[in-house]
């Protein structure tokens, strides 16, 4: 399903990689895609670690655009092989989408970040015996510290749970 389809709209990449000029986005559900005609670039929304609106531009661009951080990135080349960092040719980590008209950037970055709210990435979250030794670890840190205090190890299970 697409979520956004945006015409006008040139990609960078840093280090650059392709030379893209003024192509075709499309905001899908299962992943990002730019196309200029001649060439097709779809991104997986877990390889788009963050994404963000910089309107003023930064140092490659004076242009509005949505910076995009990315990681495991692969390309393939003109005969389908898979290129990879190992080949000795360094991939990118960083995107640029850079629309003609710089008033849709609201509407693109709101089309990604629900389509990415799509695929959150369960496996880089810790797991919950992990969290649990981080907080002994904390409580007995704070014991040691504040050990005339009396702190008993489960004194605050049942305090209500605040979210922010």
């Amino acid at each position: 399903m697409v979520a956004k389809l945006e015409t006008a709209v040139t990609i960078k990449f840093n280090p650059p990689v392709h030379s893209g000029g003024l192509g075709t986005l499309l905001v899908g559900t299962e992943e990002l895609v730019w196309t200029d005609g001649t060439a097709s670039l779809s991104f997986d929304y877990r390889s788009i670690i963050v994404h963000a609106i910089a309107r003023l531009g930064d140092t490659h661009s004076s242009a509005p655009m949505i910076y995009c951080q990315m990681q495991d990135m692969h390309f393939e080349d003109e005969n389908g092989n898979i290129v990879s960092e190992e080949e000795g040719i360094e991939l990118p980590n960083e995107m640029r989408l850079i629309p003609e008209d710089p008033s849709m950037l609201d509407e693109i970055y709101q089309a990604m970040c629900e389509c990415a709210s799509l695929h959150s990435d369960f496996m880089d979250e810790p797991e919950m015996g992990e969290d649990a030794e981080r907080m002994e670890a904390l409580f007995e840190s704070a014991m040691e510290e504040h050990g005339s205090k009396k702190l008993k190890l489960g004194q605050f299970d049942d305090a209500d749970e605040i979210v922010l």
